[in-house]
């Protein structure tokens, strides 16, 4: 059991995060508060930030959407072709 800082409620461990050497000091609900305040106050942050580092990491996102691609298809068409082979 570990106490929240934020909402000083006593939660498992489970409902902590694990930081670099230990439990992080507030839970993962308090933690989601404030990232989703933070997002509604910058509501361009992350567009922003995916713009620029696609810009210096040309060609690298297209690769990762190709094998993403490619498992959904591979994905679809696996259990087609093992459905016949009873």
């Amino acid at each position: 059991m570990k106490r929240c800082r934020t909402c000083n409620r006593d939660l498992p461990d489970t409902a902590f995060r694990i930081g670099r050497k230990a439990l992080r000091p507030h839970c993962r609900a308090c933690e989601a508060d404030v990232q989703r305040a933070y997002r509604a106050a910058h509501p361009t942050y992350n567009r922003d930030w995916l713009r620029a580092y696609r810009a210096a990491h040309p060609g690298e996102h297209t690769a990762n959407e190709k094998r993403r691609r490619l498992a959904r298809v591979l994905a679809a068409v696996r259990p087609a072709l093992t459905s016949g082979q009873e």
